[in-house]
């Protein structure tokens, strides 16, 4: 009997000096300071907005504008295949400003298959998607051109 309770207190004792030593390691800081250093050096934990946000605040106005112009690009064109299926669309933007697209030019290049046109229809979805867009775009600014290969 005698045994085990020498034993138990030995557990108990064991168990005390862990909990002692936990308390130790809390109260200084040094647990919660090691799991922030993991969390810095964790990539995964980190959303690509705020990725993208912390490299903008690096970026001078002029690359911010010229990010916006290609961001734009990209997603009109996007856009402009779903209007016309089957067709490839480079759109280019000329005096991009972010702050006033009055003074913007918008030219769309369609790369179709030989003796594929777009219809009147398609052509004017794309001008409203592209004015919609750009807030004080002028519709007159706007050129579509079709690109077919030669036979």
């Amino acid at each position: 009997m005698n045994e085990t309770r020498k034993k138990r207190y030995i557990v108990i004792f064991f168990f005390l000096i862990v909990i002692v030593l936990c308390a130790y390691f809390m109260i200084s800081g040094k647990l919660t300071e090691s799991r922030k250093l993991a969390d810095e050096r964790n990539t995964d934990n980190i959303t690509y907005a705020q990725f993208k946000e912390g490299q903008q605040e690096a970026m001078n106005e002029a690359d911010k504008e010229k990010v916006k112009q290609a961001d734009l690009e990209r997603s009109l064109q996007e856009v402009i295949q779903s209007i016309v299926e089957g067709s490839d669309s480079l759109v280019s933007i000329q005096d991009f400003n972010s702050a006033d697209f009055s003074a913007s030019a918008v030219s769309v290049t369609l790369y179709t298959e030989q003796g594929n046109d777009i219809s009147q229809e398609q052509r004017d979805g794309i001008v409203r998607t592209i004015a919609g867009s750009m807030d004080g775009l002028a519709q007159d600014n706007i050129t579509i051109n079709i690109s077919a290969p030669e036979a």
